[in-house]
């Protein structure tokens, strides 16, 4: 079900075009979804094998479909990685993201993936290991501003499932289990992290956390960052907190794309935009943010 929010951004921000190419793919992808046989082995972007896990409304019905997830940010994503980087993926789920780092990255690169659920991580282990690169770690913990133990919400939706937070409220169908949770400054010390690249996190809310907990491994490695901003779960105060802290630390956008935008039929190369973190939070301000978006910042040194 798309967000109310979401359709007031399009008709309000997109244009003729925009609306129109987000009601045919709506109700394409209603029809899709509702005749989708689950195929073990599939494709991604034309070249990288990948299973997904059968009956996941999530991620895996998407990649079933179109063979590909966030088409913009994905684009990006190819251009920034370089070979023998090293990545850390956050909320890594089944492994999109981190299949192309290890097919782009090498064997001598290096990416640390960590997803919380259970479920998603055997998925991701496995389509790690399909690549045949072996570079890559891979963690069931999730990574916050706290060396502590939480509730994670699984979601019929894999891509929905997310550390639970203020004793929010769930779905019938979800389920509640415990997870080991760190900080991105304890994960790299004890791993013994000497280099990162590039961070890319999706964690439906939680990158508040998870930035302050990571102030040691921010300034000491100055990674590009990869993260997709919910503001529906954030709020704009905490919204707000995320750019000023990453604007003092050095940090500026490189990148802006509304997350309805990163979508397949409706998302175009024109809608990657360039705008300063000042530029955002007048967004912010103004009430025109989408509930979701993308952005890429980049260090003052890169």
């Amino acid at each position: 079900m798309v967000h109310k929010n979401t359709i007031k951004f399009i008709l309000k921000n997109g244009g003729f075009e925009k609306v129109i190419r987000a009601t045919y793919f709506f109700l394409n992808d209603k029809i899709k979804r509702s005749n989708i046989r689950f195929k073990k082995n599939k494709l991604i972007l034309g070249k990288y094998k990948f299973q997904t896990i059968e009956n996941d409304e999530g991620i895996s019905t998407e990649l079933q479909i179109y063979e590909s997830h966030e088409p913009l940010t994905t684009h990006l994503m190819i251009n920034e990685l370089k070979q023998n980087m090293v990545c850390i993926d956050l909320g890594s789920n089944i492994g999109y993201y981190a299949v192309i780092e290890s097919n782009i990255i090498g064997k001598s690169g290096k990416i640390f993936a960590i997803e919380p659920s259970p479920i998603n991580f055997l998925a991701l282990k496995l389509n790690l290991e399909n690549q045949k690169k072996n570079n890559f770690s891979a963690y069931n913990i999730a990574i916050g501003n706290k060396n502590e133990e939480m509730e994670f919400i699984i979601s019929t939706k894999s891509n929905w499932s997310k550390v639970r937070m203020n004793n929010e409220k769930i779905n019938s169908t979800d389920k509640i289990i415990k997870i080991p949770v760190k900080t991105l400054d304890t994960f790299v010390n004890e791993n013994n992290i000497t280099k990162i690249d590039i961070l890319r996190m999706d964690v439906e809310g939680f990158e508040y956390n998870i930035i302050l907990g990571a102030n040691e491994t921010l300034e000491k490695f100055k990674p590009k960052i990869f993260v997709e901003i919910h503001k529906m779960y954030l709020g704009k105060e905490k919204t707000c907190e995320i750019f000023k802290d990453l604007k003092n630390k050095g940090y500026e956008i490189k990148y802006y794309i509304p997350r309805i935008y990163d979508s397949p039929i409706i998302g175009k190369l024109k809608d990657i935009k360039k705008i300063s973190i000042n530029q955002l939070l007048n967004k912010l301000n103004n009430d025109t943010l989408p509930d979701a978006f993308q952005v890429v910042l980049e260090h003052s040194r890169n």
